[in-house]
């Protein structure tokens, strides 16, 4: 952001130029990896799985509205760059839908409801609203700073994102609390179910929780981020002249968006807990 006498902060769309080559590969993982599940999820016919497609769709479309940025820079247009913003956010609430509703068919899968912290038939409609709010929230912000004149008005659209980002440490953290004290229970007291049920459902639990640490990890820190930083400390860190990144912020950023930033293991389509690299924000990548 440039300042002028008057406290005027410009706003840009990028603070870096955008990679053709990277966001191409993103593009061609995610795209593959909704593919893959597609085809697991019509032959085995787990619909529940359809949120986790729609989200690496909109992965992979997000990183298309990159890749038209990057063609256009330095003169970037609004279009592909909320094209990027929006579909990139949404997709790990995607993800995370998925996941509410492999634990709320775990828990009817054991017979084990009376364990729930929330009744089954609702856990998925809770937390995606929560889901549903944080985004809104996160979304207006943005659109606050985009319109800013000064720096109040950017930090007040700083503060609505913080909201929510807030939103969703909330919800999720109540989700993995639900998740902990199901297999608590569960652990002290099985029920008849848990003993005759074919496959690693206590897998399954641990996958849970690799796979919500791991979305949520994320949302932590850009909550702690934009709380302790001002924004100028912000916009300014690890840039060169002309908004270009300095070689070691180039291979730090290059580390968080690639797919393979971090493992885990999640539930596969079939059922079958499969080995997953996600990448930034949440993203997921079959082995």
């Amino acid at each position: 952001m440039d300042d002028d006498s008057n406290g005027y902060q410009e706003f840009k769309l990028y603070r870096y130029t955008p990679s053709t080559a990277a966001n191409v590969i993103f593009i061609l993982l995610f795209a593959a990896t909704a593919m893959g599940h597609i085809f697991l999820l019509v032959r085995r016919r787990t619909w529940y799985f359809i949120p986790f497609v729609i989200g690496c769709l909109f992965e992979a479309i997000g990183y298309i509205g990159r890749v038209m940025s990057a063609k256009e820079a330095p003169n970037y247009t609004l279009g592909p760059y909320i094209m990027q913003t929006l579909l990139i956010l949404l997709g790990p609430a995607l993800f995370a839908a998925s996941i509410y509703m492999i634990l709320g068919r775990l828990i009817r899968l054991l017979g084990a409801e009376e364990y729930a912290l929330v009744r089954t038939s609702w856990m998925t409609k809770i937390f995606v609203t929560g889901d549903v709010l944080s985004f809104l929230g996160q979304s207006a912000g943005g659109g606050l700073m985009a319109q800013a004149k000064t720096a109040d008005d950017q930090q007040t659209g700083e503060n609505v994102i913080l909201g929510g980002l807030g939103i969703q440490i909330l919800f999720f953290g109540f989700f993995i609390a639900t998740a902990i004290v199901f297999h608590a229970r569960i652990a002290k007291r099985p029920t008849a179910q848990s003993y005759s049920v074919p496959g690693p459902w206590k897998t399954h639990i641990l996958a849970l929780y690799a796979g919500s640490v791991l979305i949520l990890r994320p949302h932590v820190a850009r909550h702690r981020r934009l709380s302790v930083e001002p924004p100028v400390a912000r916009a300014g860190r690890g840039q060169g002249r002309g908004g270009r990144r300095r070689p070691r912020e180039r291979a730090r950023a290059a580390g968080r968006a690639s797919p393979w930033h971090r493992r885990e293991l999640l539930p596969d389509a079939g059922g079958a807990v499969a080995g997953c690299w996600r990448g930034e924000g949440g993203a997921v990548v079959a082995l």
